[in-house]
């Protein structure tokens, strides 16, 4: 899947209130079903969560892998980058939610549970990383 296709996926997620509007043999969501579905996240956290899928699909075409589905190569490749960078594991944390969250979306698996990612997850989770000082 192209960068193209998946901002495309992402938009019409944004559209459909970032909810599934159909279940997997493409029945369509009840109201009631499809308003349970938007009230299962903060509206802050779909923003979050937004600009965290945007921001991996970047990496991904930068680093020339597919964003959806993502192999387990990209998401450990991204993780790699961000402690790199200094990311907070708050932040690395959110960023592997909003890849599950946009995969699930698409009825995808999940490109977070693999060894490999989980591995490399665990230990940038515990490697020391810079902090800021108050001023």
């Amino acid at each position: 899947m192209s960068n193209g296709q998946s901002r495309e996926l992402t938009a019409a997620a944004a559209a459909a209130g970032l909810v599934p509007v159909t279940d997997l043999d493409g029945g369509p969501l009840s109201a009631e079903e499809a308003a349970y579905g938007q009230a299962s996240k903060a509206a802050a956290t779909i923003e979050a969560y937004r600009a965290d899928w945007g921001e991996f699909c970047d990496w991904c075409a930068s680093a020339h892998h597919a964003p959806a589905p993502a192999p387990p190569a990209a998401v450990s490749g991204y993780l790699t980058a961000l402690a790199r960078a200094g990311a907070k594991v708050s932040t690395m944390s959110r960023r592997m939610a909003a890849i599950r969250f946009f995969h699930a979306l698409q009825d995808l698996p999940d490109p977070t549970s693999p060894a490999r990612v989980t591995t490399v997850w665990e230990g940038a989770s515990m490697a020391p990383h810079p902090t800021r000082r108050r001023r």
